[in-house]
This record gives C-alpha cells, sequence and structure tokens, in this order.
C-alpha cells in the first residue's frame, strides 16, 4: 500500500511537469512548418497541389494572444494535361498573424486565428511560344490548430489554413485550403 501511494505521487509530480504553461505573456517563438496546399484555380486555371514552407516569429501579448510575422515559399510543379502545358511556380509570400489559443496552460493546445499578407511569385511555363511571367497580390484567411508541448522550449504543432487571394492572384487561384505541420521553438 505505501508503495503504491509513492509510486502515485512520483507520477502524480511527473504529470505536474508536462502540464506546465505551454504558452504564455512575454514568451517570442520562432516556428518552422511546412505541408501541402491544395489550391482551387479560378476560372480557366485548373487546380494544384503545392509544397510550402514557412518561418514566423511571434510574440504573446497576453497569455492566450500572440501576434507575428511570416516568411513563406511555395512550389507548384503542374504537368501539362488535356493538350494544355504545364508550369513551374515559386512563390514568396511575407504576412502577419494573429492567434487565440485557448487553455494555455495545457500541454494540448487549440488555438484559431487569422492572418494576412502580400506575395510575389514567378511562374515558367511549359508551352512553346509562351513566356515567363510574374505575380502579385494580397491574401487573407482564418486558421485553425493544435500545439503540443514537447519539452519546456519545443512544440509540435499542425494547422490547417483557409486562405482567399487578392490582385493578380485573385484571377488565377479561388480559394487555397492548406494543412500543415510543423515545430515552435520558445524563449523564455
Amino acid at each position: 500500500m505505501r508503495h503504491g501511494v509513492v509510486l502515485l505521487a512520483v507520477a502524480s509530480l511527473a504529470l505536474v511537469g508536462v502540464a506546465n504553461a505551454s504558452v504564455q505573456q512575454g514568451d517570442t517563438e520562432l516556428d518552422f512548418l511546412a505541408g501541402f496546399e491544395s489550391n482551387n484555380g479560378d476560372g480557366g486555371n485548373g487546380n494544384s497541389v503545392d509544397l510550402f514552407a514557412e518561418i514566423g516569429l511571434g510574440y504573446f501579448l497576453t497569455d492566450n494572444i500572440q501576434a507575428g510575422v511570416s516568411l513563406g515559399v511555395d512550389w507548384t510543379d503542374e504537368d501539362s494535361t488535356g493538350g494544355a502545358g504545364g508550369y513551374e511556380s515559386v512563390g514568396y509570400g511575407l504576412g502577419l498573424f494573429g492567434k487565440y489559443h485557448f487553455m494555455p496552460t495545457n500541454q494540448w493546445v487549440p488555438y484559431v486565428g487569422g492572418r494576412v499578407g502580400y506575395s510575389w511569385d514567378k511562374t515558367d511555363y511549359d508551352t512553346a511560344g509562351v513566356g515567363d511571367d510574374t505575380y502579385d497580390g494580397t491574401w487573407y484567411g482564418p486558421i485553425a490548430g493544435v500545439r503540443f508541448e514537447l519539452n519546456e522550449n519545443n512544440d509540435f504543432y499542425a494547422e490547417y489554413r483557409y486562405t482567399l487571394y487578392g490582385g493578380d492572384y485573385n484571377d488565377t487561384n479561388d480559394e487555397t485550403h492548406a494543412v500543415l505541420v510543423g515545430i515552435i521553438h520558445q524563449f523564455k
């Protein structure tokens, strides 16, 4: 009986250590994420799947509210289909984000938020006689995700993004759905 109580106490202390404040006011974070985007083409443009990577820097204004900046890159290689030429595109984006974290002291921390930014890309077409082109425009949309505390300074996270476009991108993309995973490093 006595050994059982001691074992239970040690296990409880171990769990308390895991559930320390995952996010809190004043934390600065550097996050890296990567994943796939599914773009729904607008008008005569087809759908595509892109590879995407991003680095972000965030700061917790309160225990729940985070604001930050991000820099992203995506790559698309669309093969020729149905007689139409394919293309390869590399895009870059700079954005701002805000997130609201629910239950910031738990090991699993769900969040919602929004983001807005500006992007530009260079597209190389495979079709003979068609030159290269550049596009730019704005983007915005909601995000939702969950983060899991790995240790005191590192979290794993998964995020869903829905994005709408303005400018040149509005002529080529209707909307984007993205599922991304990443690692967060906290500077406490």
